[in-house]
């Protein structure tokens, strides 16, 4: 998967004020929808991982709660839902599992499945309610600097209301698996699967070769083809759109659902424009 190069600023770039400026423009006049390329992004935290990220900018953050509200409430409905969690925990000598060390205590991983009206389950989803109907409020000050864009006090840029799709790691960073209770474990699977979980502010804070805005995907067809797929403005509604194969459209085949409204990218998420973005 990549991208089809329309502006591109390096991180060396962004740190001549002219530039940054010009980005920060660049960014703000973006139309909603546009595709937001990092490549060869190493975040501080990251452990030393390296990857390229795919994004969605102008994603209203509101309907991607909404969205997660209702599906957390699917959950609670479906009397046969089960979810696999691994965690890590340390054992004592009588085979209790704590989620602190001890000098009794060894390390080890374990898989467990959890199924409604387990009370582990049921205490997590209550947890996530609430984790997204009462977010806790950040501590840091940003600045804004244009339309979604911000600053940190160190002079990072971010840009909010992105949603991830898709990532492709080039160098695998070093995780190490830390001990979590099973509520913890179950919140962290379940969060992940919600449109919620999908939701990014992209940090500018590590480095990274370049950042683009306004690109396209290039994917492949079942015949092995490529074919560009990008975000475009129809009549005031976003589109995705198969782009420059318009006339051969209905022949196309694409890992896509419903061309006007839906698109799967990776066939891990499944994208609804009318959904996700507000008005």
């Amino acid at each position: 998967m990549t991208t089809e190069i329309k502006d591109k600023f390096s991180m060396t770039e962004l740190g001549n004020p002219i530039l940054k400026e010009s980005f920060i423009k660049m960014v703000s006049d973006a139309p909603k929808g546009g595709i937001i390329h990092v490549k060869a992004y190493e975040s501080k935290g990251g452990h030393g991982e390296v990857a390229d990220y795919f994004y969605l900018k102008g994603v209203s953050y509101a309907k991607m709660k909404e969205r997660s509200l209702i599906k957390l409430e699917e959950i609670e409905q479906n009397e046969n839902f089960s979810i696999k969690v691994t965690r890590g925990v340390w054992t004592d000598k009588n085979g209790v599992n704590h989620t602190r060390e001890a000098k009794d205590r060894s390390f080890r991983t374990i898989s467990e499945t959890y199924r409604s009206g387990d009370e582990a389950l049921t205490e997590a989803i209550a947890s996530i309610r609430n984790s997204i109907l009462n977010p806790r409020k950040s501590s840091v000050d940003y600045s804004k600097e244009g339309n979604g864009v911000y600053s940190m006090e160190s002079g990072a840029l971010f840009i909010r209301d992105c949603q991830l799709l898709h990532k492709v790691i080039k160098r695998e960073g070093d995780y190490p698996i830390k001990a979590t209770g099973a509520k913890v474990a179950i919140q962290n699977a379940i969060k992940k699967n919600l449109p919620i979980g999908k939701y990014r502010q992209v940090k500018l804070d590590g480095r990274f070769d370049y950042i683009s805005v306004g690109g396209q995907i290039l994917m492949q067809d079942e015949a092995g083809e490529n074919v560009y797929v990008g975000f475009v403005e129809h009549k005031d509604l976003l589109e995705p759109r198969i782009m420059g194969l318009e006339e051969s459209l209905p022949s196309v085949k694409v890992p896509i659902k419903t061309l006007v409204n839906e698109i799967e990218v990776d066939d891990e998420i499944s994208i609804s424009v009318e959904d996700i973005f507000g008005g």
